[in-house]
């Protein structure tokens, strides 16, 4: 269970601007949260075998088109689905203060 202290860090941490209201619904929706993955750990997956995995397909979409020299071959489609780019690039926001 996470303890006040802990929820403040979290949201400070991750930008999060919970009001009164919302905190105890907060604190109930992410301690449900880990009582799931604590209840996932307990599920025996001992005769699961990973390296199997020929039954399950590599990539779902088109191949990529790469060019000779290892980068994409259309930069303008790939900078189209960018929020933001510039001067050829990805554009990114400031995160350091």
């Amino acid at each position: 269970m996470l303890e006040e202290t802990e929820i403040l860090k979290l949201c400070k941490l991750s930008k999060l601007s919970i009001s009164v209201e919302e905190y105890s619904s907060f604190i109930d929706k992410l301690n449900g949260l880990f009582d799931w993955i604590s209840e996932l750990k307990e599920i025996d997956v001992s005769g699961v075998n990973l390296q199997n995995l020929e039954d399950y397909p590599v990539n779902f979409g088109e191949e990529d088109e790469v060019c000779s020299l290892g980068l994409l071959c259309n930069k303008d489609k790939v900078l189209n689905n960018a929020p933001s780019s510039k001067f050829d690039m990805f554009a990114v926001p400031k995160v350091i203060e």
